[in-house]
C-alpha cells in the first residue's frame, strides 16, 4: 500500500530491458558465426529495439506517476 505507483512501472522497465539484452546478444553472437541466418538476426535486433523503446515508455510513465503523487502530496500537506 505505500509503495508509490511508479515501482510497477520501473519492474516492467526492468524487465524488458532484460529482455532486449537477450536479443541484443543474440545479435551479437550472430555476427560472430553462431548459424544465424540475416532473417533471425534481424527479428532479434527489431525485438530488442522495440522492447527498449517500450521499456522506456514504462520508465517514464512510472516517474511521472511518481512525481504527479509527489505534487498531490506536497499541495495536500500545504494546504
Amino acid at each position: 500500500f505505500f509503495l508509490p505507483p511508479g515501482i510497477l512501472f520501473f519492474y516492467g522497465f526492468a524487465r524488458l530491458w532484460a529482455r532486449a539484452r537477450h536479443h541484443r546478444a543474440w545479435t551479437d553472437l550472430s555476427h560472430l558465426g553462431g548459424g544465424q541466418d540475416s532473417l533471425t538476426r534481424r527479428y532479434h535486433l527489431r525485438t530488442a529495439r522495440w522492447q527498449e523503446v517500450l521499456g522506456h515508455l514504462f520508465l517514464v510513465f512510472g516517474m511521472a506517476a511518481n512525481g504527479v503523487l509527489l505534487a498531490w502530496a506536497l499541495h495536500w500537506w500545504k494546504a
